[in-house]
C-alpha cells in the first residue's frame, strides 16, 4: 500500500517535468545583423535534436552619383552601381541545454560582387566607367550559441574562422586579374523564429 501512495505522490511531479521540456523545432527562419549592408536571410532545418542544416542568402545593391569635369570644363555626373550576393550552406552539431543551444560545425560560402569605378583615359583625355568583379569562395569553422527567450524566438551569436580566396578582375583600360587568399575571424549576431 505504501508504494502505491508514493507512486501517486510523485507521478504528478514527473508528468509536470516532462510538460516543461521545450518542444523540438524542426524549421527556423531568421536573419543576421552583422551590418545593415550585409544582412542575410537564414533558413535552418533541424531534422534531429542534435543536427542542423542551414542555408543563408544575402543580397545588396546600391548606387552613388559622382561628379567630374570633362576636357571642356563641363560638370558631368556618372551613376556608379554596386551589387553583391552570397549563399552559405552549413552543417552543425547541436547541444541543447534548457533554453540555451550550443552549436558547432562547418559552412561553405560562395559570393559575387560587382562595383563600378570612374577611370581616366589619359590618351583620349576623358573619364569612363568600368566595373570590377570579385568571386569569393570560403570555408568556415563555426562555434556559436542561441538563447530561446520565447517559445518560438531565439537570439544568438557565432564566431567563425574563415579560410577563403577571392578572384578579382576588372575591365578597365588596363585589365587586371588576381587572386587574394584570406584567413580571419568573423562574429555575427542573429535572430531566429521557429514556426514548426
Amino acid at each position: 500500500m505504501k508504494p502505491f501512495f508514493l507512486l501517486l505522490l510523485f507521478a504528478p511531479c514527473a508528468f509536470a517535468q516532462q510538460a516543461q521540456e521545450k518542444k523540438h523545432r524542426y524549421l527556423g527562419l531568421g536573419f543576421n545583423f552583422n551590418s545593415l549592408q550585409t544582412s542575410e536571410l537564414i533558413l535552418n532545418v533541424d531534422p534531429l535534436k542534435y543536427l542542423r542544416t542551414e542555408i543563408r542568402y544575402g543580397q545588396r545593391k546600391s548606387s552613388e552619383e559622382v561628379f567630374y569635369q570633362n576636357t571642356n570644363n563641363q560638370q558631368l555626373s556618372a551613376n556608379l552601381l554596386s551589387a553583391s550576393r552570397s549563399m552559405r550552406l552549413g552543417l552543425f552539431g547541436l547541444l541543447p541545454l534548457d533554453d540555451l543551444l550550443l552549436f558547432g560545425g562547418f559552412r561553405y560560402s560562395w559570393g559575387k560582387a560587382t562595383n563600378d569605378y570612374l577611370g581616366y583615359d589619359s590618351f583620349n583625355m576623358g573619364y569612363y566607367v568600368y566595373d570590377a568583379t570579385s568571386l569569393i569562395n570560403q570555408i568556415e569553422t563555426v562555434l556559436g550559441a542561441e538563447y530561446r527567450f520565447a517559445n518560438r524566438l531565439a537570439l544568438g551569436a557565432e564566431t567563425a574562422f574563415v579560410l577563403g580566396k577571392t578572384d578579382q578582375s576588372n575591365n578597365g583600360l588596363n585589365p587586371q586579374h588576381g587572386t587574394n587568399k584570406q584567413n580571419y575571424f568573423r562574429t555575427t549576431a542573429f535572430i531566429r523564429f521557429f514556426p514548426f
